[in-house]
């Protein structure tokens, strides 16, 4: 076979007489179509200039647009009546169809009865399992609650439920615990705020003692100051005249002098060991109370600071001694005290 047969030879499926009308009616416009094919292939434009090879591209398209165009109005006039022999085999198709598929449907439906009371009583199943597992806050999603056994969704569920109150008694546990943390810890603010005012009046009164004995010291002072004033104008009266006096009177006050720096040195020496002393026992407390909160080691401290006793002086140096140690350890208590607030405020 030539090539130009080639283009239109294929297995159409009709009868003979009807695959031959089509191969005649096509074959001429097919034979043109491939002449037109083959100059094609020879049409080549390598420039603008090249006139003659563009007025060749354009015959040759132009006599393929004309092959194109005919074998168009054929194909339209050729299926013209195929076309209307099919709208009428459809449309008697679709009246016998429609007697039909009511009937077919109808059919099915009864067919299909029992397996839709099935489908219904599985998906109530369903919604029962899985309300029941949402009542104890378990999720269903991952498991086949239709298929599923009696037996062993009961299983399941019982397992689930387990879970469920164990958690229930947890949260409530839980609970119950933070409560009886916040009563006690209410319960001990309320002994701290207790504890504090107490202490509060605790050292307002000893201010007040402190103040009525700098009061009396400085009236005791102010006494000596004149006392000693007066004994200095009779000295000086009588040293022009009693001078050996005078010098037994400067004697005399030397002695007390010595005497006095003697006793100040013993104080300061029975001071310095009671200090070592002390220093010594709060060591052992301390070491005693390593494992305690820093809070209750800085509560023994003041404690321990406010049991010392002050002795009792008559002279003005011991007395103003005495009086700047209290204003010390005053100080030294207060200091204490705001670090305790401080911790506690950190704890809290």
């Amino acid at each position: 076979m030539t090539q130009k047969n080639e283009v239109v030879v294929y297995e159409t499926g009709l009868e003979p007489d009807k695959d031959k009308m089509l191969q005649s009616t096509f074959n001429p416009l097919a034979a043109k179509m491939q002449e037109l094919l083959v100059v094609a292939g020879t049409c080549k434009v390598e420039s603008v200039e090249d006139i003659k090879g563009m007025k060749m591209a354009r015959d040759t398209r132009l006599g393929l647009k004309n092959v194109r165009v005919e074998i168009e109005k054929i194909r339209k006039e050729k299926k013209e009546g195929i076309v209307l022999e099919g709208r009428a085999i459809d449309g008697f198709a679709n009246i016998l169809k429609a007697k039909i598929i009511p009937a077919e449907k109808m059919l099915q439906d009864m067919e299909d009865l029992a397996k839709r009371i099935e489908e219904a009583r599985i998906a109530a199943l369903v919604d029962e399992r899985t309300e029941r597992m949402i009542a104890v806050e378990a999720d269903s999603s991952s498991f086949d609650l239709a298929t599923m056994t009696q037996d062993a969704f009961d299983t399941l569920l019982h397992s689930m439920t387990l879970g469920y109150e164990a958690k229930k008694k947890a949260e409530a546990d839980e609970a119950a615990r933070i409560k009886a943390e916040q009563k006690a810890k209410e319960k001990a603010e309320a002994e701290a705020k207790e504890a504090q005012r107490v202490e509060n009046e605790r050292i307002q009164a000893e201010n007040e003692v402190l103040r009525k004995e700098k009061e009396a010291a400085e009236a005791t002072a102010q006494q000596e100051r004149a006392e000693r004033e007066r004994v200095e104008n009779e000295a000086k009266e009588k040293e022009a005249a009693i001078e050996k006096e005078r010098q037994a009177e400067r004697q005399r006050i030397e002695r007390e002098k010595k005497a006095d720096e003697a006793r100040k040195a013993k104080e300061e020496k029975d001071a310095k060991d009671a200090e070592l002393a002390r220093v010594k026992a709060e060591k052992e407390a301390d070491e005693a109370r390593k494992a305690a909160p820093d809070a209750e080691k800085l509560q023994a401290l003041v404690d321990a600071i406010c049991a010392l006793s002050m002795p009792s002086l008559s002279s003005e140096i011991g007395m103003a001694a005495v009086h700047h140690v209290r204003g010390v350890l005053n100080g030294a208590v207060k200091g204490l005290r705001a670090a305790q607030k401080q911790l506690d405020k950190v704890a809290k």
